[in-house]
């Protein structure tokens, strides 16, 4: 039962996260959402070393993409549900995501808040040309490499993250996987 209310948790963290960013954007397509997830991701680990939300990052072409929500927005725009089908809306030509409500802003910190706002500001006029160089980087083509799947430490060094804090990085995904083992 635990584990189930810590994935629950973990899914609303997700959608209040999105809807956070549509409320500073509108309307916004799918690369220009997954790009500012992750530029924001990467910048909060490298700093706080803490993830924002739980998801796993995958070197997609164009780019790091957090693939259960692009599977669920992915299947939103077909008609097909997907767990964020109840707080967003997909356009079905285009790959456009809008919010169907305002985020509850108890489930984002400080600091969260901080790199999410700094995200939305630095790239959301940045063209998807400019995004996809931002984010292909070293450690993006060593995922390509190995699977494709990136690790929480690359992604925080993929954000300048030092050694150190990669290190505490991982002796607190240990802790967390204790935890829930």
């Amino acid at each position: 039962m635990a584990l189930e209310s810590i994935r629950q948790y973990e899914d609303q963290k997700i959608k209040e996260v999105l809807l956070y960013i549509l409320g500073k954007t509108g309307v916004v397509d799918y690369y220009h959402l997954m790009k500012i997830l992750y530029l924001a991701e990467r910048q909060h680990l490298a700093k706080w070393g803490d993830r924002i939300i739980v998801d796993d990052y995958y070197a997609l072409p164009h780019g790091p993409v957090p693939t259960r929500i692009y599977d669920s927005l992915k299947a939103a725009k077909c008609g097909k549900g997907g767990f964020l089908s109840d707080v967003v809306s997909v356009s079905p030509d285009v790959p456009l995501v809008r919010a169907l409500r305002d985020a509850d802003m108890g489930y984002l910190s400080k600091s969260e808040i901080e790199a999410l706002d700094s995200a939305i500001a630095k790239n959301i006029v940045k063209s998807f040309s400019e995004l996809e160089q931002m984010t292909h980087d070293e450690y993006y083509f060593k995922a390509l490499e190995n699977g494709r799947k990136m690790t929480t430490e690359d992604i925080a060094r993929s954000g300048g993250a030092s050694e150190q804090m990669v290190e505490f990085i991982r002796e607190e995904m240990a802790f967390e996987e204790a935890l829930i083992s």
